[in-house]
C-alpha cells in the first residue's frame, strides 16, 4: 500500500486537533517545528517481558518437567525389567533355529529387533505421560493479562507522543487493539502448549535409549534432569535464556503490532526506527552480534513506513526498497528485537501548516 493522501490524513482526529493547535502558533513557531519529531520514545515493556518468562519457567516446571520426571523414574524399572522378560522371550522364540555356527546371526537379529521396539520410543510412556502434563500452559487468562499489560504501557507512550504533537490529551481509542491481545494470546497458548510434546519426545528418547542399552536409574535420572534443565526457564544460565528467549520474542512482536495499529488508525503513516541503544543492538560495530546478517544499528533513527517494512528513507520524504543490511521487517518483529518505533508527525505537521496557510489566504 503506497503513503497517505493529504486527503486521507485529513479524516484523522488527530489532525483536526493538531490544526487546533498549530493555527495558534505564530508563522515563524510553525515553520521551526514542523520538522522537528517527538524525542520521545515507544518504550519495551521490560517488566511485562520479565513476568512472562518467570511464569513460562513456572508453569514448564510444576506442569511438565516435574511430573513427566518423576513418572518416567517411578516406572523406569520396571520397563528395564519388562525389556529384559521380553528379551528372553524372543531369544526362546529364535532357539529351535540356534546352532554354534549362526549364534552370532541370532544375536544380531535379537538386537535389530529391540533397536527397533524400544529406540524408537515407548508409546507406554506417550500414554502414561499424557495424563500429566494435560494442564500446562492451559491458563490463557495469563497470557492475556500480560497481553493487556503491554497494551496498556503501548497506550500510556501513544498518548505522550499525541500529547506532544497536539498539546492536549486526546486519548484516541484503537478499536483493533483487544483484538490484537486476543490474536496474541491465542497464538502463544498453542505454540506454549506444543513445549510438553517436545519435552516428552526428549525424554521418551532417552528412556528408549537407556533401557535397550541397560542403563541404571541413576544415569537416566541425570540425563533427564539436565535434559529439564535445557528446556526450563530459571535455574541455570543456558536454560534461563529458552524463556526468556520466548518472553522478549513475542512481547517485541505485540509491542510492534499494536504500535502500527495505533498509528494507522491516527493516518500515522511513517515512523522512525529507534534502538535500545546497548552492545546487544544487532550489527553494533564492537558489540555482541557485530556480524549479524541484518544490522539493527544502521536502523537506528532511520524512516519507514508504517504498511511497508521494505520502504526505507533517510528523510521521510525520498524512498526506496531495502538493501544490504538493512532490516526488512517492522521494528520488533525480528526475533528478540527490542527495537520500537517513534511516530513521524512531520508529514501530518506539513499538511496542517499548509492547510493553514491557505485558509488565511
Amino acid at each position: 500500500m503506497s503513503l497517505l493522501t493529504a486527503a486521507e490524513v485529513r479524516e484523522s482526529p488527530l489532525y483536526q486537533q493538531m490544526y487546533q493547535s498549530r493555527i495558534r502558533m505564530t508563522p515563524q513557531k510553525r515553520l521551526e517545528t514542523q520538522n522537528k519529531d517527538s524525542e520521545l520514545n515507544w518504550g519495551f515493556p521490560f517488566a511485562s517481558e520479565r513476568e512472562y518468562a518467570i511464569w513460562i519457567d513456572k508453569e514448564f516446571r510444576e506442569n511438565i518437567v516435574q511430573p513427566v520426571n518423576e513418572y518416567v523414574l517411578d516406572n523406569y524399572l520396571l520397563w528395564v525389567d519388562e525389556f529384559k522378560k521380553d528379551s528372553v522371550h524372543w531369544i526362546e522364540h529364535l532357539l529351535p533355529a540356534h546352532t554354534e555356527e549362526n549364534t552370532a546371526e541370532i544375536l544380531d537379529k535379537n538386537k535389530k529387533h529391540y533397536d527397533g521396539l524400544y529406540k524408537d520410543g515407548f508409546t507406554e510412556i506417550f500414554q502414561g505421560i499424557a495424563l500429566t502434563v494435560r494442564n500446562a500452559f492451559r491458563a490463557i487468562s495469563k497470557i492475556i493479562k500480560v497481553g493487556t499489560d503491554v497494551d496498556d504501557l503501548n497506550q500510556k507512550d501513544w498518548d505522550k507522543f499525541v500529547k506532544e504533537a497536539t498539546g492536549v490529551n486526546l486519548n484516541l481509542f484503537d478499536p483493533s487493539a483487544g483484538e490484537l491481545v486476543q490474536e496474541w494470546a491465542d497464538l502463544n497458548s498453542e505454540f506454549l502448549s506444543s513445549l510438553p510434546t517436545e519435552y516428552v519426545n526428549t525424554i521418551n528418547q532417552i528412556v528408549a535409549q537407556g533401557v535397550s542399552d541397560g542403563e541404571s536409574k541413576s544415569i537416566i535420572a541425570e540425563k533427564i534432569n539436565e535434559a529439564g534443565k535445557g528446556f526450563r526457564g530459571v535455574l541455570t544460565r543456558d536454560a534461563q535464556r529458552r524463556s526468556e528467549r520466548i518472553a522478549r520474542d513475542q512481547v517485541g512482536k505485540l509491542n510492534s503490532a499494536l504500535s502500527r495499529s495505533r498509528m494507522k488508525q491516527a493516518k500515522v503513516d511513517i515512523y522512525k526506527w529507534s534502538t535500545s541503544a546497548d552492545e546487544r543492538v544487532r550489527g553494533t560495530p564492537g558489540g555482541k552480534y557485530p556480524k549479524s546478517k541484518f544490522s539493527h544499528f544502521i536502523m537506528d533513527r532511520r524512516f519507514k513506513q508504517v504498511d511497508n517494512a521494505n520502504k526505507i528513507s533517510d528523510n521521510g520524504i525520498d524512498w526506496r526498497n531495502v538493501r544490504g543490511r538493512e532490516e526488512p521487517r517492522h521494528a520488533g518483529q525480528a526475533i528478540n528485537c527490542r527495537c520500537t518505533m517513534i511516530p513521524s508527525f512531520i508529514k501530518m505537521k506539513k499538511i496542517v501548516d499548509n492547510d493553514i496557510k491557505k485558509a488565511a489566504a
